[in-house]
């Protein structure tokens, strides 16, 4: 039985991937500083602060894992400010990796990054070619220049738009949006077409990038998301016609950017926790984003090119309506 370490395994992805991984013979850790999302995972939960150099390094000897998944970051882009507020996505993975590279036996250590180190509509000729346009996005950079400073056996990964159970801001709040009737398609020769993920594929992808051992896995990236990109308008009717309810209104494309304006001033000016629209979910809404490297993903991993929307919703709308049940 060898032994896996997930760092963020309380998160989005690392819940998925403890879920499938509890349907393997392999011992599971995970290192993260808020308690698991899943009850059922807390036997595999220690409280670590990857920002605690020491405690880390000592509970990473302590426990000897012979691979890594590295999660464990801020992810929000919520930090106007400075980069320090994004100290996890780099001194963090600075701890993780000289953590690492202490241990002896480690086979291999995947760390997560973001699409987000080049904006979206930039596509990167190389490794080393970034165009961030965020805080965070700057601090991902960071997570990987950090991490090729190091000969350790790594791969990074960059999850593209990700989605399924399990999840928080912003596609579960899509999805209730969608649901609960406060979503407006916009005609679709104008809604967005991106790249998303399902999450099962997501982690899928991943376990197989981590026990590959071809060399062109070894000290490179991979972009993380599923092959054919999902139209939002297409997406939203299929929430609804799967959920047993119409298609959600259409508006024209001018009414929908003055409710995004006036969304802008209701939530800016007046402090209105939340409304349906504002600028950041309109331009989310018309703006393109296709990951064409993904391809390189998928040939080396074989997962996601043939995949089910249809299914994959129908399980997030099944976790969704057993998730809302157990908050009551």
């Amino acid at each position: 039985m060898f032994k896996i370490l997930i760092t963020g395994g309380s998160g989005f992805i690392g819940t998925n991937m403890i879920e499938l991984l509890n349907k393997s013979d392999v011992k599971i850790f995970n290192y993260d500083i808020v308690r698991p999302r899943n009850l059922n995972h807390i036997s595999y939960w220690s409280k670590v602060d990857i920002l605690d150099k020491d405690i880390l390094i000592n509970k990473l000897l302590n426990d000897k894992p012979d691979y890594i998944i590295h999660l464990a970051a801020r992810t929000d882009l919520n930090e106007n400010d400075t980069i320090n507020g994004y100290r996890v996505n780099i001194e963090g993975v600075k701890n993780i990796m000289e953590g690492a590279k202490q241990l002896e036996g480690l086979k291999k250590i995947i760390v997560a990054s973001s699409m987000l180190v080049c904006k979206l509509g930039f596509f990167p000729n190389n490794f080393d070619e970034y165009a961030p346009n965020s805080l965070y996005g700057q601090s991902k950079v960071l997570t990987e220049k950090i991490v090729k400073e190091y000969s350790l056996n790594w791969t990074i990964v960059r999850p593209t738009s990700i989605w399924g159970p399990w999840f928080a801001e912003p596609y579960k709040n899509f999805f209730d949006l969608v649901i609960n009737g406060f979503y407006f398609n916009i005609p679709k020769k104008y809604s967005s077409t991106k790249t998303y993920g399902f999450v099962e594929n997501t982690c899928k992808q991943i376990l197989s990038l981590l026990f590959n051992k071809d060399n062109i896995v070894n000290h490179n990236y991979f972009y993380l998301g599923d092959l054919n990109p999902i139209n939002i308008t297409i997406w939203a009717n299929k929430i609804r016609k799967l959920n047993n309810q119409s298609n959600p209104i259409t508006l024209p494309k001018g009414l929908l950017k003055i409710s995004a304006k006036l969304g802008d001033v209701l939530i800016n000016v007046f402090r209105m926790n939340s409304f349906p629209m504002n600028s950041f979910r309109y331009n989310n809404m018309t703006n393109n984003n296709i990951i064409h490297d993904l391809h390189r993903t998928i040939e080396v991993t074989k997962i996601g090119a043939n995949t089910n929307l249809e299914d994959e919703i129908i399980k997030t709308l099944e976790w969704i309506k057993k998730n809302n049940i157990t908050k009551k």
